[in-house]
């Protein structure tokens, strides 16, 4: 996030170039390294080499001098999740919100504002606060790139699935209730479509089909129940739409090639393995 100033950025494995300005905010998903510069041809030096490495509660650090005045933020988030999470998958390498841009996103502008105060200022609960605000400022960050695609009609995926009122509507059933008995027809209908327009719709922009995406979400439900220490495979199976374990379990193993069982006890020993 850049407060003031102007720099170029260009991420590894990439031949493009961003030119960012004082109030611009770009995100990399896959959190590949970038090189940073006041001006393209400015020799570039590895910031290791020139700086101490951050505290875990982030520092200060200036460098260069004799140029414009430059300031920034810069952070990381780390998602705590396991198998295929869909919002993440769906990210793009890269997403550019340029100043006009926030400045529609009045929130946005103004969690950036405050990320920027608490970060200036060590006063007592900014640690607490900056975690919050970057978890705020990463949805909206998403909300505002869904503002951006959700009427291309070239973009395609899940996140331009959310935005759609008929294909969200959709997801948000299976997501509120995955162990409901979905079919393809009940989603139909509970959005208003026919059974083949739905289908079709769905599949075009989701890249999956109804069904598929179901089971999948299922999983992932099921991934969460195992890691928070639920042990009864039977009450995992009901709770996310399977009448028995024989039939979840046969699920399981298609989405992750392994039994619900053997997944549990590879989670549980690698649990033990990590540091306390």
């Amino acid at each position: 996030m850049l407060l003031r100033g102007s720099c170029v950025l260009q991420f590894d494995q990439s031949d493009q170039r961003y030119s960012l300005a004082g109030g611009e905010l770009i995100v990399s998903p896959r959190g590949v390294g970038c090189t940073l510069q006041d001006s393209i041809g400015s020799p570039v030096l590895n910031l290791r080499d020139i700086c101490p490495p951050p505290n875990d509660d982030g520092s200060f650090l200036k460098i260069g001098g004799g140029g414009a005045l430059t300031s920034m933020i810069m952070g990381c988030f780390e998602f705590d999740t396991v198998g295929n999470n869909p919002l993440i998958a769906g990210l793009p390498p890269i997403i550019y919100l340029k100043a006009d841009q926030l400045q529609s996103e009045p929130w946005l502008e103004n969690t950036l504002r405050s990320l920027a105060a608490e970060t200036s200022q060590k006063r007592p609960g900014s640690e607490i606060l900056v975690s919050r605000l970057t978890d705020i400022l990463f949805i909206q960050t998403i909300r505002a790139f869904i503002g951006q695609i959700k009427n291309c009609d070239e973009t395609v995926g899940w996140l331009k699935a959310i935005a759609d009122p008929q294909i969200g509507q959709a997801l948000s059933l299976i997501h509120e209730r995955p162990e409901a008995p979905w079919t393809v027809s009940s989603l139909a209908t509970s959005v208003g479509m026919s059974r083949t327009s739905f289908a079709t719709k769905f599949t075009n922009l989701v890249t999956d089909t109804p069904i598929d995406y179901l089971t999948s979400w299922r999983m992932q439900k099921a991934l969460k129940a195992m890691h928070d220490g639920e042990n009864n495979l039977s009450e995992i199976a009901l709770a996310v739409g399977y009448s028995s374990e024989a039939a979840f379990a046969k699920a399981f193993k298609r989405e992750f090639g392994e039994s619900p069982g053997a997944f549990r006890r590879h989670v549980l020993r690698v649990e033990e393995m990590q540091p306390a």
